[in-house]
């Protein structure tokens, strides 16, 4: 299959989940095959920036130009934005200071199975599919 079909095949793929209601994502942005080609052509409903991008942020005047660039323009185009690797108490500063709303990483929270919600707790929303603005579709 060529790359032509194989990227029509995968957008129709997309516009059948958004017309479920689901969003989709691109993980990684700013690194590896996470381009601004791929944003142009599949437009998610989120962004996740690589933690590359984000590592001493606080210090790397480069880094910051580069990520204030990149809001402004995924702002524009109505996507969200999650900032990965947050590991030192200066970087979710520089990021608040730049209007940045929603991070991750070790600094903030470690990974833990105790913190996951049992799934006898989610019972109640079985058969309630989630709209894209994450309420239940019957709710």
């Amino acid at each position: 299959m060529s790359e032509k079909l194989q990227i029509a095949h995968l957008l129709n793929i997309l516009r059948s989940y958004l017309a479920m209601g689901f969003l989709t994502a691109i993980d990684k942005f700013g690194a590896g095959y996470s381009s601004l080609g791929h944003l142009s052509k599949f437009q998610p409903g989120i962004v996740k920036i690589d933690l590359e991008l984000i590592c001493n942020i606080d210090a790397d005047r480069v880094k910051r130009l580069i990520l204030r660039s990149g809001l402004h323009m995924l702002r524009d185009l109505g996507i969200r934005i999650v900032f990965e690797g947050i590991q030192t108490a200066k970087e979710p500063e520089a990021l608040r200071n730049m209007g940045v709303e929603l991070m991750r990483g070790f600094f903030l929270a470690r990974p833990s199975l105790a913190s996951l919600t049992p799934l006898s707790t989610l019972q109640h929303l079985r058969g309630a599919p989630l709209k894209a603005d994450g309420k239940t579709v019957n709710g």
